[in-house]
């Protein structure tokens, strides 16, 4: 049968030529895998507007692929097989405060570079999708937990550029305060040294 969902779509996954969604369903308040195959019909949740091709949109507008390989779309989904777990995070935060900049937007863009210095990808498109970004709170969680858990370089890296976004605008904002205290329960959790990330 069919339902109506209002979703935010966290991830697209290919599964044996089908594309599988995992999305956030507001209306339900849970998250639900949801194959494309099942007869999905996409709607822009302000006007109401159909779209006319919704593969295309999953692919080319949310995933951001390119359809007239306007750049290495296997670079760009090595990237983020990589850091896609780490900008999840990053975009949660840096819409905390509900003012994501453009700041913001360059910080993890310089991320991807400096977790990724080896794969070739278009930094444009790379920051396209990231401006696009909106993560749930879900996603947050998840993903620091398994960010937490990579090398400690990596977590060093990733604790600066989060350190970074909060104090883009110069304050520190009761939302970023809670983020930035879940981060460090799940550091210490892991039993990472905060004096060593230069958080003591």
């Amino acid at each position: 049968r069919l339902v109506d969902r209002i979703i935010t779509i966290r991830r697209l996954f290919a599964r044996g030529g089908d594309i599988l969604i995992d999305a956030f369903c507001h209306d339900v308040s849970a998250p639900r895998l949801i194959p494309f195959s099942k007869g999905v019909r996409l709607y822009q949740l302000r006007t109401m507007a159909a779209c006319e091709n919704p593969r295309e949109f999953l692919l080319y507008h949310v995933a951001g692929l390119a359809g007239d390989d306007q750049f290495d779309s296997a670079g760009f989904a090595r990237v983020l097989s990589v850091v896609r777990y780490d900008l999840a995070a990053l975009a949660f935060v840096a819409r905390a405060d509900f003012n994501k900049s453009d700041e913001e937007n360059a910080l993890m863009l310089s991320y991807v570079s400096q977790r990724c210095p080896t794969i070739d990808f278009d930094e444009n498109e790379m920051l396209d999708y990231i401006s696009m970004l909106v993560p749930d709170e879900q996603s947050f969680f998840e993903a620091i937990e398994i960010v937490v858990r990579q090398p400690q370089d990596i977590v060093f890296l990733f604790v600066h550029t989060f350190l970074q976004m909060m104090l883009s605008d110069g304050v520190l904002h009761e939302n970023e305060r809670e983020l930035l205290a879940e981060l460090l329960y799940l550091l210490q959790l892991e039993g990472i040294e905060l004096n060593r990330l230069g958080l003591e």
